[in-house]
């Protein structure tokens, strides 16, 4: 059985880390610098695709090409601030 993955970020070390476990499952204590009871989920985004009309309009592969889309304009984004802060130092 596949179990759930969720992340969670340090408020000590500022780490994320993606752990799997159950629903029922808490976790608080950091793998990472060893900080107890620091652990805060991080809420996800969830997608899904339901049987209404609209969905059928929009298939989920539409949803896809556009996240793609929206990824590389912020990958090219990103890569422009990174440009400019080698040239600044």
């Amino acid at each position: 059985m596949k179990m759930p993955r969720y992340r969670y970020q340090c408020e000590k070390c500022s780490e994320i880390l993606e752990i799997s476990h159950s629903i029922k499952e808490r976790i608080a204590d950091c793998k990472k610098c060893g900080e107890i009871n620091c652990l805060k989920r991080l809420l996800t985004k969830i997608r899904y695709v339901s049987n209404n009309k609209t969905a059928t309009q929009n298939p989920a592969g539409h949803a896809v090409k556009k996240f793609i889309e929206e990824a590389k304009q912020d990958t090219k984004e990103e890569k422009k601030k990174l440009k400019n802060q080698e040239y600044e130092q």
